[in-house]
């Protein structure tokens, strides 16, 4: 069982950024957004899905949506167990489950596959990361940066981007300690996790990404122990894969994934 060492304020959460629950059909969607970002990003995405027919779970990230300084006093296992509780209530309704993971949500939704086998039929990731060699060093120097620096602006963050972010509930400054966290929940993922991997994987990436590195995508993708697995490649989006033009494939794409899946149980 995860266990969940800090206190947040209900108040102090943006409303955009707060999880949801949208209960329909018996076919269940998890949604999970990236680290130091907001579930604002999958808020519409998860309305449409629910148009469909789906169950839909938007799961709030322990720490996020509120101060940099409450997302420091998390780990890895405050973030399992926001995802954990997110998959209870979706299962109060839904008997198979395809999780949709932005960014670092995706890397949860693959740790959620392994875990649970038993419900979760399917993951997709949109621009999740990879750890490379710059992720490595940069696990051997933080416990000593981060003493000096214990937040790091993100400086893929335009002046013209930063008020959209302040207002969805994402962070600007991102706390050292918890990057570092979800480093080593990566590094283990790269090395353990996914060879284990056996349901079905959709991965939408963008080509031109400022902030996960394409060749990233590639190093999941080689990884991956299931053989169910798709690669698509979108542009025209910083980062976030269903902010580009691409979006109305997108969702497409993952409505007939998540039939695709489902359909055999």
């Amino acid at each position: 069982m995860h266990h969940v060492n800090f206190q947040e304020r209900e108040e102090d959460i943006v409303g955009r950024a707060k999880e949801f629950f949208i209960p329909r059909g018996p076919l269940g969607v998890l949604l999970i957004h990236g680290f130091a970002g907001s579930l604002a990003d999958l808020r519409s995405a998860g309305e449409w899905l629910a148009e469909q027919g789906f169950s839909v779970a938007g799961v709030r990230l322990a720490g996020h949506g509120s101060r940099p300084e409450v997302l420091r006093e998390t780990s890895t296992a405050d973030w399992l167990a926001s995802v954990d509780t997110g998959l209870a209530e979706l299962l109060t309704v839904a008997r198979q489950v395809v999780v949709i993971g932005d960014s670092f949500g995706g890397n949860l939704g693959l740790d959620l596959a392994v875990r649970r086998p038993d419900v979760v039929r399917g993951v997709v990731m949109l621009s999740s990361p990879s750890i490379g060699l710059v992720e490595w060093l940069k696990l051997l120097i933080l416990p000593l940066l981060e003493r000096v620096h214990p937040y790091h602006r993100k400086a893929w963050v335009t002046p013209d981007m930063r008020q959209s972010h302040l207002d969805k509930g994402s962070y600007l400054r991102v706390p050292m300690r918890s990057y570092r966290h979800m480093l080593k929940f990566l590094a283990h993922e790269d090395q353990t996790t996914l060879a284990q991997v056996v349901c079905p994987v959709l991965m939408v990436y963008l080509a031109d990404d400022e902030v996960v590195a394409p060749s990233g995508a590639h190093r999941i993708y080689k990884k991956l122990g299931t053989t169910d697995k798709r690669l698509y490649w979108v542009s025209g989006a910083y980062h976030h894969p269903l902010a580009s033009d691409k979006r109305g494939v997108i969702l497409k794409k993952i409505v007939e994934f998540i039939q695709n899946t489902t359909k055999a149980r």
